[in-house]
């Protein structure tokens, strides 16, 4: 077995990739400090976002919902992206951004460092206490420097807001448009990101007077947080062998309805087959019906949403994937233009071709590795003639996880693409490019593991002198699925028989699309498997399993009668 344990956590970063932080609220996770103060509760994650709501609270205690880091981690040479939607203001405070933590009133007037949005309502009528305001402090809250929100925001529909925190000044954007900068009482301090709402108002010119108040029912809902250096997300990519282009946004669009995001022109020498492929994931938000999606258009020939060449939040249901798009093209300009929907997230686009190449191979895994490190997966190749091949492998991957690829026992350097570092939150999607000029005759590539990394998908473009690949996965697997009893009550069987050793994924929605369990995840040996589902935990009603094993998909209904 490979040694791979000496790579474990040895990764190489672009200096232009310096994404510390993201968190697209897919499931809960356990980095955040959730956070309650009197009659309220934490903040849950539901339908793919971050809810915060402030429940009926009593003037009698200082009432409060929020998530934040646990230490204060950030320093001047960050930025914040955060899309954000709010319900009508109550009576009392709420806001998003950064600050340093201090909440004594010594701190509040001698050491307090913010760079935030703060919006306050009260029941009395002067501007000291009714604001919406984006403000910076480097001492105190009674020494800031603010602009004015009110009448020019509103903060009840969603919006992208960046905050750019340098050492010389600090700015505020609104779905890229430049609110305002500031360029004094900039925080030096180390800071954290906060997400808010309570019920306590203060005087904003005196914050020493405040009150708590009798404050009805509201909300903040967050559907990504993204925090990065000040070069932002962005990855530097090298051109190289069969690739004529390799962006890697490694970020959300700003969540605008169906409009054109990124666009790119490359020139084709010869009329040809060329290889669009593009890594991302996508949410489907459930309970308000509407889900992230991610279209390609190729010379003004638009290849739609909501099918296998996009990224449909509701099909992959945040999970990782790539699209590998092969296209024919005359030689001469192109243009490529990627529209999207919500706010997908896209780590890599890439165009690939050669004058002879071609899509020959495409395999959606979307497997799991199992604990042990080394060996992961084998695919063959058979090659008549010499002839330059370009692989292009996706994974999902923590910052704990790496991968190792040979070809014929030869290790690639993947050193300058390596990408995963500082991500404590998520998995996050990304795309391994191997070129590689091969003799004529049998190959092997290998793919070796640490940690759980998940592979996506697997594309290889080549000449047609490639004449056969196998990689041990029989694309013609039969999958027998069955439940009994159905209808049921409390508890239903699962029986299943599998003819190729496969990874199986059993899970089950309700009709709205709302993952209620994922039974099944790991690897099987050829065989017939059994298992109970117990159904105590949920309400009677139609329930949706699918299945999926390899290439290998199916979903069934159940009924749950109590």
């Amino acid at each position: 077995m490979k040694n791979i344990l000496r790579f474990i956590l040895f990764f190489s970063v672009s200096v232009n990739a310096q994404l510390i932080l993201r968190d697209d609220f897919q499931s809960k996770n356990n980095y955040w400090f959730y956070r309650a103060d009197g009659n309220q509760t934490i903040p849950i994650v539901k339908d793919g976002m971050l809810q915060l709501t402030l429940l009926n609270a009593e003037s009698s205690e200082y009432c409060n919902t929020e998530i934040y880091d646990p230490t204060e981690p950030y320093l001047p040479g960050t930025i914040l992206r955060t899309r954000i939607k709010c319900s009508p203001q109550h009576i009392g405070s709420r806001g998003w951004g950064f600050w340093d933590g201090d909440l004594t009133l010594i701190d509040l007037f001698l050491d307090y460092d913010v760079a935030w949005i703060m919006q306050q309502k009260s029941v009395l009528t002067e501007e000291k206490y009714n604001w919406f305001l984006f403000g910076v402090a480097s001492d105190s809250l009674s020494n800031k420097k603010t602009m004015n929100l009110q009448n020019k925001l509103n903060e009840t529909e969603w919006h992208t807001y960046k905050i750019i925190w340098e050492e010389n000044f600090t700015s505020l954007y609104i779905d890229d448009e430049l609110f305002y900068l500031a360029n004094s009482n900039i925080p030096d301090d180390k800071m954290r990101f906060d997400v808010w709402i309570d019920n306590r108002v203060i005087n904003i010119e005196d914050p020493s007077e405040y009150w708590n108040n009798i404050s009805e029912v509201s909300s903040i809902f967050v559907d990504f947080v993204e925090i990065s250096g000040l070069n932002g997300t962005e990855i530097s990519r090298n051109i190289f062998g069969n690739i004529l282009l390799w962006d890697s946004p490694n970020s959300y669009p700003n969540g605008e309805k169906e409009i054109l995001w990124k666009e790119y022109n490359f020139t084709i020498e010869d009329q040809s087959e060329a290889l669009i492929y593009i890594t991302g994931n996508a949410e489907n938000y459930s309970e308000i019906e509407i889900d992230d999606d991610l279209k390609i258009v190729i010379d003004n020939i638009d290849y739609g949403w909501n099918n296998q060449n996009s990224l449909n939040g509701e099909l992959i249901n945040g999970n990782g994937y790539s699209i590998s798009l092969p296209v024919n093209l005359s030689s001469g300009n192109h243009n490529l233009k990627i529209y999207t929907d919500e706010t997908p997230f896209v780590s890599d686009i890439i165009v690939v071709n050669s004058p002879s190449g071609k899509l020959i191979y495409n395999n959606n895994f979307n497997q799991i590795a199992n604990d042990e490190d080394g060996f992961f997966k084998n695919i063959d190749l058979e090659i008549s003639e010499n002839s330059e091949i370009t692989c292009l492998l996706s994974f999902d991957m923590n910052s704990s996880d790496d991968i190792e690829i040979t070809i014929d026992d030869k290790e690639i350097d993947l050193t300058n693409q390596k990408i995963i570092t500082g991500n404590e939150l998520q998995k996050r999607p990304q795309t391994f490019v191997i070129n590689e000029f091969l003799n004529s005759g049998k190959h092997s590539l290998k793919i070796y593991k640490s940690g759980t990394p998940e592979l996506i998908n697997v594309s290889v473009y080549a000449p047609s002198t490639v004449t056969d690949i196998d990689n041990n996965l029989n694309e013609n697997l039969e999958f027998e699925f069955g439940v009994y009893p159905n209808p049921f009550n409390i508890t239903t069987n699962l029986n299943y028989k599998i003819s190729q050793p496969a990874n199986v994924k059993i899970r089950i929605y309700n009709l709205l699309g709302q993952l209620i369990e994922e039974v099944i995840n790991k690897n099987h040996q050829i065989g017939e498997y059994n298992f109970e589902w117990n159904a105590n935990k949920v309400t009677s009603g139609i329930y949706l399993f699918t299945i999926s094993a390899n290439n290998y998909f199916e979903s069934k209904k159940v009924i749950l009668l109590k």
